[in-house]
């Protein structure tokens, strides 16, 4: 209710899944170009068993032309429920990949004497980071984030000396790539 600006003919089909990943059909739900005013539910039904463990590893996605959202829905019995705010495709997929952590320019045990800034780049296949959390020494320090990109400009939480960066990235689906330590000497 109230999702759409007026009355409007919605077409919705589906096909069979194109990806061994894929645990549902594609549901084709209108015309992407179509204005949505409020989120609205979708219900996918999967359409391969699996058990509870990969079950929780299940995410939603809507592809809406060039964009793509992924969601952690919430299951009632086979059924996944999520909201979205645009028309598109959607399906579900099974996530079990960690996100990925790749220092940019530098790597673990470096020293940096005149840089001012470093950077990690953190991607994730299938789903999308939904948590990143950084520590220095064990205190938690402040990255600017712009796409894949994470950057820590040095501040006065870092000292000239030898440090402890520890890294913590959770996707959609839970996966974790964590407390991954890098040493870092600041001059």
């Amino acid at each position: 209710k109230n999702a759409f600006y007026d009355a409007l003919p919605l077409s919705i089909s589906e096909t069979d899944s194109k990806s061994s990943k894929q645990v549902s059909p594609t549901i084709h739900i209108g015309d992407y170009t179509i204005p949505v005013h409020d989120d609205y539910n979708i219900m996918i039904k999967k359409n391969v068993e699996i058990n509870d463990a990969l079950k929780d590893k299940v995410v939603m996605q809507l592809r809406s032309g060039n964009s793509s959202t992924i969601k952690k829905g919430t299951w009632q019995g086979d059924w996944m429920l999520s909201s979205f705010d645009e028309l598109g495709d959607a399906q579900l997929f099974i996530d079990t990949i960690a996100p990925v952590i790749v220092p940019v320019a530098w790597k673990n045990n470096s020293l940096f004497k005149t840089q001012k800034t470093l950077t990690l780049k953190c991607t994730d296949a299938i789903s999308r980071i939904a948590n990143f959390t950084a520590t220095l020494d064990g205190k938690w320090v402040m990255f600017a984030k712009k796409n894949d990109y994470l950057t820590y400009t040095f501040d006065e939480h870092c000292a000239a000396g030898h440090h402890t960066l520890t890294i913590d990235v959770t996707d959609v689906a839970g996966n974790t790539a964590g407390n991954l330590d890098y040493h870092i000497d600041f001059r």
